[in-house]
């Protein structure tokens, strides 16, 4: 049986987490003021795990890892990625259980949920705005058509009917401000072109009680990140 977006979003949200961390009251208005009791339940239900210590070893600093190794017998010289190796061949992982950090990690079936619902994710992670239900009615249109889509090609979709309900009801303030959104994710998805359209278009709503125009070459400027 399937989770609900909320359930993934949560899951999502405490994978790499320290255990025992609780969900910000400032954040219960997207995940829910009983985040933690849900994150009780997907635990006991196997979707999510503690760590390993062999899965967090390397988040200790060097020093450590060397002080370590000395204290049983070994070399603690060379780099980071050396140590943690020498860590984890040398010895036993009850002995260093009690010193590394422990966090929540996905199970398999906890981590493919939630790749089967990345634009939801991404919507969260990226601050989108958009709702449940608009990228829903997006991603149901896209799987009509018959081909493959990725997240990303759900969300713009579900953009573009915001752009055109704003514009129908002439809400040019919220268009304003969509456009900016839509410049941020297509700059994320190193979409240059789109992203400088989408500047563009907000900027133009902007400008238009003074009669301005925005040269191309200052979008260029501010908005678009300088190729090498």
């Amino acid at each position: 049986m399937g989770l609900s977006v909320r359930e993934i979003l949560i899951l999502d949200y405490f994978d790499g987490k320290p255990v025992h961390a609780k969900m910000p009251s400032y954040l219960y208005a997207t995940y829910g003021s009983d985040a933690d009791l849900c994150l009780d339940r997907l635990y006991a239900d196997g979707w999510i795990r503690e760590s390993t210590p062999r899965e967090t070893v390397n988040m200790l600093p060097d020093k450590a890892l060397s002080d370590f190794l000395k204290r049983y017998g070994l070399s603690g010289e060379g780099s980071h990625t050396e140590l943690v190796r020498r860590v984890i061949h040398e010895v036993p992982e009850k002995n260093y259980n009690h010193a590394v950090p422990k966090v929540y990690v996905l199970e398999p079936k906890g981590r493919t949920e939630v790749g089967r619902h990345m634009a939801y994710v991404l919507n969260v992670r990226e601050n989108y705005g958009l709702t449940e239900g608009e990228i829903g009615e997006s991603r149901s249109a896209l799987a009509l058509k018959g081909n493959p889509c990725s997240a990303r090609d759900i969300l713009e979709r579900a953009f573009q009917q915001k752009v055109s309900i704003y514009t129908m009801a002439g809400e040019w303030s919220k268009l304003r401000n969509l456009y900016y959104v839509m410049a941020n994710f297509h700059l994320r998805a190193e979409a240059g072109d789109k992203a400088l359209s989408a500047c563009s278009l907000s900027s133009s709503w902007i400008c238009r009680g003074w009669g301005i125009e925005i040269p191309l070459f200052l979008m260029k400027t501010y908005f678009l990140p300088k190729r090498e």
